[in-house]
């Protein structure tokens, strides 16, 4: 790490890492709340269509589809912006399980009173869905995200190691981990190059766990 500021490198790569996890997570929480409400609101064939191309996503490991598809995508385009390469394949990867919960919530929420009454009464299908279904099957789905923003910097910081992730040039928590390999045989003199972007990702993922725990123990009546 040789030229490299420290100090400059965590706080610039926490810029990094909150602007990945808040799109990454946006995006798939929005794909995800979209398709798993049409999924589970309309049903029949519909429903089997979007399931199974789900259980494709599912059937396949995650990070191995990620490595696969940012492959693809910097082959593609290969100075471009490395933004746009990484949230494209965490998109492609990550929105079927956020689908899966709202798409329980929705067949939940869809047999109550209300909906019922709601339907007797001559309201359409958008109505439905986007005033009396999707607002009230979020509660699940809204936790899970809060948690999920936690895995992203570990899932950066995987690709960086592997070097698939942001290029030299970009701070970033990963990358500086990587790049503070050749010095781990001299780790009692330079400690810090490894100590303090691992303890920033430490600390950013339990954080973010810990709030997520406690915006789960707010919303769900079950765990007081």
């Amino acid at each position: 790490m040789r030229g490299y500021n420290i100090m400059y490198g965590l706080v610039w790569g926490t810029r990094i890492v909150f602007k990945l996890a808040f799109l990454i997570v946006g995006i798939n929480l929005a794909v995800g709340i979209i398709i798993g409400s049409i999924s589970g609101y309309f049903g029949g064939t519909v429903d089997n269509l979007i399931q199974r191309f789900a259980d494709v996503i599912f059937a396949l490991p995650g990070l191995v589809m990620t490595i696969v598809l940012l492959t693809i995508l910097r082959a593609n385009n290969p100075n471009g912006d490395p933004t746009i390469p990484i949230i494209v394949a965490y998109t492609i990867t990550g929105w079927a399980g956020y689908q899966r919960y709202v798409r329980g919530d929705v067949l939940r929420t869809r047999k109550l009173e209300y909906v019922d009454a709601a339907q007797a009464l001559g309201a359409r299908n958008n109505r439905m869905l986007f005033k009396h279904v999707i607002p009230n099957s979020l509660t699940s789905v809204m936790t899970l995200a809060v948690l999920d923003l936690a895995t992203i910097p570990l899932s950066i910081a995987a690709l960086s190691f592997l070097g698939l992730g942001y290029p030299a040039g970009h701070a970033e928590w990963g990358q500086m981990i990587e790049f503070a390999r050749p010095w781990i045989n001299k780790i009692d003199q330079f400690w810090y190059v490894l100590a303090f972007p691992a303890l920033f990702i430490v600390t950013f993922s339990l954080a973010v766990n810990l709030f997520g725990n406690a915006l789960r123990d707010a919303l769900d009546p079950r765990t007081r």
